[in-house]
């Protein structure tokens, strides 16, 4: 169908009879390489963005997947500025 996909070709020599000279071809297809590599980088940007935008233990506990993430404070104040200049 005329399609391509990255590849790696190698050859060695492998030892025979002493004969003659054999080779052997090694045929690697390097898509899911590229694929797991292009995952591990979406991870790492990923893991970079929620601790930007949390603290390390909340961000710690969310990915242990631990559900409901809810600390009891008796008392607490939540105050949501949106201060124009600062």
């Amino acid at each position: 169908d005329g399609s391509t996909f990255p590849a790696l070709l190698s050859a060695d020599e492998v030892e025979h009879d002493g004969t003659s000279r054999l080779f052997a071809l090694f045929f690697h297809d390097l898509t899911d390489a590229r694929k797991i590599t292009a995952m591990k980088i979406d991870k790492a940007k990923a893991e970079t963005l929620l601790l930007n935008m949390l603290p390390q233990d909340i961000a710690l506990r969310l990915k242990a997947d631990q559900g409901t993430i809810a600390d009891h404070y008796p008392n607490c104040a939540i105050l949501f500025a949106d201060i124009v200049g600062f």
